[in-house]
């Protein structure tokens, strides 16, 4: 699967799938987007307090949230380890 930006639409129905009792494989399958994508989507409804036990409780206000939520994730840098080391330093080394 090549990379691609999920739509409201798609986390909405992500999430709808999971309170039928759907598989992450099987959503998957049928939406064709990645397995840690889905995951990464359920685990941060739960997070953010959405239970999947109903589809009342998935409203667009909730995945307009989860949205943000992953996108804001999404844009923080991830710093390696050599960059952790070495960047308080950086006025030493230049």
């Amino acid at each position: 699967m090549v990379y691609s930006k999920v739509s409201m639409i798609e986390i909405k129905e992500i999430l709808l799938r999971a309170t039928d009792g759907y598989g992450i494989r099987a959503i998957s399958k049928s939406l064709g987007i990645h397995r840690k994508t889905i995951k990464g989507y359920i685990n941060l409804a739960k997070e953010l307090g959405v239970k999947l036990d109903s589809k009342d409780n998935i409203t667009d206000e909730i995945v307009g949230k989860i949205k943000a939520k992953m996108l804001s994730d999404k844009n923080k840098k991830v710093l390696s380890t050599r960059d952790k080391i070495l960047l308080p330093h950086k006025e030493k080394i230049e």
